[in-house]
C-alpha cells in the first residue's frame, strides 16, 4: 500500500516495474482469497508485542504470554466493525474460558468514544485502544490488512492466523483451536 501513496502521477504507474508490482499484489491477492479466511497470513516466528489502553489501564500484549489471544483490530465509527462485534461477541460467549478476547480499537482518535460504544451494543467485552504505531502500520503487527482485521496469537505470542474482514464465530472458534 505504501507504494501507492509514494506515486505522485500517473506516469509513475506506466513504468515496467510499477506494472509488475501491480500484477504480482493482484496475483497474491487472488491466490491468498483461495484459502480458508483465516489463514491469509503465514505464522509470526517471534511474538509480537505493543501497548494498550483498556478501562483506563495501559498494558501491553506480552502481559497476556501465557494464554491464546483473539485480538480483534476495529474502528467504532467502521460500519463493517459494527457489523462484524456480534460474530466476535457470539465467539466469546463460545469459548468462554481460557483465551483472552482483546477488541480493540486501531484509531487513538476514537478513544473517547469505545466506553460509550460498547455499553451502548451491549458487549461481553470491553473495547480498548491500540498504540498509535499499530494504526499506521509500525508496530510488530505490521501492515493491518483491513479493518477490521482478527490476529489469533498462540500462548507464546506468535501471530498464528489473520484474517481481513467480517469472519463467523465458527471461524474464529476453529482458528482458535489451532493455536491452544
Amino acid at each position: 500500500m505504501r507504494f501507492f501513496r509514494s506515486c505522485h502521477n500517473i506516469q509513475d504507474m506506466n513504468s515496467q516495474p510499477a506494472r509488475l508490482l501491480v500484477h504480482l499484489l493482484v496475483v497474491g491477492l487472488l491466490a491468498s482469497c483461495a484459502g480458508s479466511p483465516l489463514q491469509t497470513r503465514p505464522l509470526f516466528e517471534t511474538p509480537v508485542d505493543f501497548s494498550f489502553e483498556l478501562r483506563g489501564q495501559m498494558s501491553r500484549l506480552s502481559s497476556l504470554r501465557g494464554r491464546p489471544v483473539v485480538l480483534v483490530l476495529m474502528r467504532t465509527s467502521d460500519v463493517t466493525s459494527q457489523m462484524y462485534m456480534p460474530h466476535v461477541a457470539e465467539a466469546f460467549i463460545d469459548v468462554a474460558g481460557e483465551p483472552v478476547f482483546l477488541v480493540l480499537t486501531e484509531e487513538p482518535a476514537e478513544a473517547p468514544f469505545v466506553d460509550v460504544y460498547t455499553e451502548s451494543e451491549d458487549l461481553p467485552f470491553a473495547i480498548g485502544v491500540a498504540e498509535a504505531a499499530v494504526g499506521r502500520g509500525d508496530s510488530a503487527l505490521g501492515e493491518i490488512p483491513a479493518i477490521p482485521a482478527t490476529y489469533i496469537i498462540d500462548r507464546e505470542g506468535r501471530v498464528v492466523d489473520v484474517a481481513a474482514g467480517v469472519v463467523t464465530a465458527k471461524e474464529i472458534t476453529k482458528a482458535l483451536g489451532r493455536a491452544l
